[in-house]
């Protein structure tokens, strides 16, 4: 599966560069794009989750200062809600990868895939569609066809 949009955070869970894709995954353009670079990311996650989703980056850091040798730590995946430019929920899959940055300090690169359940309903219903849209597409010609030699 790809990622609707791409997000690298430094230690503080500052973005270090703009995501359009996150920009436009949460409606937000122009000033209120600049602003998500600016502030934490943590204040782009729905209130009630915030200080979980701040504790597991703190912790996440602290492990990998840890490690010996290794640069980076597993995958972790996190269901996260994030709010929209009109504070609307936006529920996500989030895939965190912490690993050591070239200053030496923990950088998140987080992968994040929205969630809804028109993507579901079409995973499953998506063979009927095409078949159907296809057949459209055949009748559609038919008649053009049909058309077509009527006036011949």
């Amino acid at each position: 599966r790809v990622c609707d949009a791409t997000v690298e955070l430094n230690h503080e869970g500052i973005a270090t560069s703009p995501s359009p894709q996150l920009a436009a995954l949460l409606l937000r353009s122009g000033r209120l794009a600049q602003q998500q670079i600016d502030s934490p990311f943590v204040e782009l996650v729905e209130e009630i989750e915030r200080k979980s989703f701040a504790d597991h980056l703190i912790s996440m850091n602290k492990e990998l200062l840890l490690k010996q040798g290794d640069k980076s730590l597993p995958t972790t995946q996190l269901k996260l809600n994030l709010l929209d430019a009109s504070n609307a929920s936006v529920s996500v899959d989030v895939y965190h990868v912490c690993f050591l940055g070239m200053d030496d300090q923990p950088r998140h690169l987080l992968g994040i895939v929205e969630q809804n359940e028109d993507q579901q309903q079409l995973s499953g219903s998506q063979d009927r569609f095409m078949v159907e849209t296809q057949v459209e597409t055949l009748d559609s010609s038919n008649e053009e066809c049909s058309s077509n030699s009527s006036s011949d």
